[in-house]
């Protein structure tokens, strides 16, 4: 199920299943894009935005993590590579900020 519609607007219904679905609680979501920066786009943090608003209590600073990952390869596709960053999100006065986070795999 897809969080956002085309229009970017929020499917509620979709945001409430996975809530009362999940055995624990949403921290995050996450972005694919084949050769792409690892930073994220205006549509990717508009997104992010209308998920911290409705999911995430600012009064106890919780951020939603933000996830993206991408692929890229050697010109003659010799070599493939799959790359992440984890980011989360920070406001400040001039709006926001990604603060990178490390992941660590057990």
């Amino acid at each position: 199920a897809q969080l956002f519609r085309k229009d970017l607007s929020l499917d509620h219904d979709v945001v409430r299943n996975i809530s009362q679905n999940c055995n624990g609680r949403i921290i995050g979501w996450f972005s694919f894009r084949a050769n792409a920066p690892l930073r994220p786009s205006m549509k990717e943090a508009t997104m992010n935005k209308k998920l911290n608003s409705l999911l995430f209590q600012p009064m106890k600073l919780e951020t939603p993590i933000f996830f993206i990952l991408t692929t890229s390869s050697a010109f003659n596709l010799s070599t493939h590579s799959f790359d992440f960053k984890v980011l989360r999100t920070c406001a400040n006065q001039g709006g926001d900020t990604y603060l990178p986070l490390d992941l660590l795999i057990k």
